[in-house]
């Protein structure tokens, strides 16, 4: 008679669990989620002033309760314009943080460094080089005067290496669409001394702007000392790694220049080996045995 007992008890207590769990979770199903919204994040930390890519962007979902106010849910909205602050990864985006591509390209003196000025030169179809000049090139402005003499013009260099910040565009229309034409001013980066220089020279002479070769500008700004320029006696091999049997990256002729890194490696052979890179910007190893320092 006490083993039935127990039994039912132990029966009891089992239906109220299961109706109290059964009660428990019917209760919880029945709540009402909290509602959620997917934004644009950041994929990784964007520093400031940093165009914005596909790559650089995410989406990711938050309580609707947590959403900060400009939070953007379009990635059109924001590809190709420029961060105004530094995000952090996983970050929202937000519209604040943001800034129009214009900002940045019309605006020439966010462009001027500290210390230097923006001067305007005139400069017509022949003296911009067949309006071939752009924003970032570096030009010669030269100035050439009249002697007083019959047939005789003196010219001289006003200022070599200038960079190019602006230059003025007129829209034109073409075949109903909006086209580049001509400009007829060109804008310089300068220090102070050399924009009255510009200026006076302007108002004395004919200045022409000469444009210099984008090649040896960026080759110059990979190799600022030129004790770091070497010179091949040979045609030699440009290799991916310290060793006769890495990989060809490309082949030199004899006389080209290469900017060394400052990296060396001995191979297995003891033979001494050199990081270089070349002009169009390729890093790669060559044999110390082929080559000719240029201050030697």
């Amino acid at each position: 008679m006490k083993m039935k007992k127990i039994w039912m008890l132990a029966l009891i207590s089992g239906v109220i669990t299961t109706f109290l769990f059964y009660h428990f979770m019917s209760k919880a199903s029945a709540e009402p989620k909290e509602e959620t919204i997917t934004v644009i994040t950041a994929a990784a930390d964007m520093k400031k002033n940093e165009k914005i890519t596909e790559e650089m962007l995410s989406l990711s979902d938050f309580p609707k309760s947590a959403e900060l106010p400009g939070a953007i849910q379009n990635k059109e909205e924001i590809l190709g314009k420029y961060t105004s602050a530094s995000i952090k990864q996983g970050e929202m985006i937000l519209r604040h943080r943001i800034e129009q591509v214009k900002d940045e390209d019309t605006v020439v003196s966010k462009k001027v460094k500290p210390g230097y000025r923006a001067v305007s030169v005139q400069a017509e179809y022949v003296e911009s080089v067949s309006n071939l000049i752009e924003p970032e090139d570096k030009v010669d402005v030269i100035v050439s005067r009249e002697t007083g003499q019959a047939n005789k013009i003196d010219t001289e260099i006003v200022k070599e290496e200038v960079r190019v910040l602006s230059v003025g565009q007129r829209m034109i229309e073409a075949n109903g669409a909006e086209a580049r034409g001509e400009y007829h001013a060109v804008t310089l980066e300068v220090n102070k001394e050399d924009a009255v220089k510009i200026i006076n020279e302007s108002r004395q002479g004919h200045l022409q702007l000469v444009l210099h070769s984008k090649r040896s500008q960026e080759a110059t700004e990979a190799s600022p000392d030129n004790a770091n320029i070497i010179s091949l006696p040979h045609r030699s091999a440009v290799r991916s790694g310290p060793g006769l049997k890495e990989p060809i990256l490309s082949i030199v002729d004899k006389g080209t220049e290469l900017d060394m890194t400052g990296e060396q490696a001995t191979d297995q052979e003891e033979r001494i080996w050199i990081q270089v890179r070349t002009i169009d910007g390729t890093e790669g190893w060559i044999s110390s045995r082929i080559i000719k320092l240029e201050d030697e």
